[in-house]
């Protein structure tokens, strides 16, 4: 499975969900490679994966970012952030209380998945993993789907990242598989392992959003094919609905949204951002 480059903002902390694309990104180009499975849920316990023998001392993830940009984070995580501090609008985003997968993380959705990479992290004792000991579960920023479901199309033809920031993302990892979980975990790939073959992820690669701190909100897209991935990240400017209808919208945009032919999101109430 090839994975493409990761694309992300100048100043992921600072940038607001109305700044534009010249002032708030930069793209960051690296080595890629591979795929997985795995299971999740508050308290994970899947196998490790295997350290390699020469380890590497873990870098500190950041442990401050500004309020939240945007109206949608309603509460908004300090060091003592539990797994119900984060509180959405829905629409735009659902769940707009998100909780970790009951299932294991094994659905091949991209929010399951990424939420058992989140409780994994803080099971594990990754650098990722803040004071309080917990990466609180994402929710989706549903209203972008079709949007990013157009990036998708567009990229799984013409090449990795030949549209992005159409749909108002600070940063976007693509890769293809037969589910989402797939392209995820071929993201985690990218983990490394600190002097005491420890797991973590160091910054700007693609699993970086995926353990970011905090209140966090993702979207994805696929291709008509199923079997390619864009997912896009906001970082804390929570979920930028409008500037997606804007796109979709826009009959000079020249690439078509469509909803996802696998695990669509209902995006009733979508039209009013």
């Amino acid at each position: 499975m090839k994975l493409c480059i990761l694309t992300t903002a100048v100043s992921l902390l600072l940038a607001s969900s109305t700044a534009t694309t010249n002032n708030r990104r930069r793209k960051l180009q690296m080595g890629m490679g591979g795929g997985g499975g795995g299971g999740g849920g508050p308290k994970p316990a899947p196998s490790t994966p295997t350290p390699p023998t020469d380890t590497t001392s873990s870098t500190p993830a950041p442990t401050s970012a500004p309020t939240p940009a945007g109206p949608t984070v309603l509460v908004y995580p300090d060091d003592s952030v539990t797994t119900d501090s984060c509180v959405w609008e829905s629409p735009p985003n659902y769940p707009a209380e998100p909780s970790f997968p009951t299932d294991g993380g094994t659905s091949g959705s991209c929010i399951d998945r990424i939420n058992y990479w989140r409780a994994r992290a803080c099971e594990e004792g990754w650098s990722n993993c803040p004071a309080s000991g917990i990466l609180p579960p994402m929710t989706e920023c549903t209203c972008c789907n079709q949007c990013a479901n157009a990036q998708a199309q567009y990229n799984s033809v013409n090449g990795a990242h030949s549209m992005v920031f159409n749909c108002g993302e600070f940063a976007q990892g693509e890769a293809g598989g037969d589910t989402c979980a797939d392209a995820i975990d071929s993201f985690m790939e990218e983990i490394e392992y600190d002097s005491n073959g420890i797991p973590y992820c160091p910054d700007d690669r693609h699993c970086t959003p995926i353990v970011a701190e905090g209140c966090q909100t993702f979207s994805w897209g696929v291709n008509e094919a199923g079997d390619y991935w864009s997912l896009n990240y906001n970082y804390y400017a929570g979920c930028v609905a409008d500037e997606c209808n804007a796109y979709c919208n826009n009959p000079d945009s020249g690439k078509e949204c469509f909803e996802a032919p696998v695990f669509a999101p209902d995006t009733t109430g979508c039209s009013a951002f």
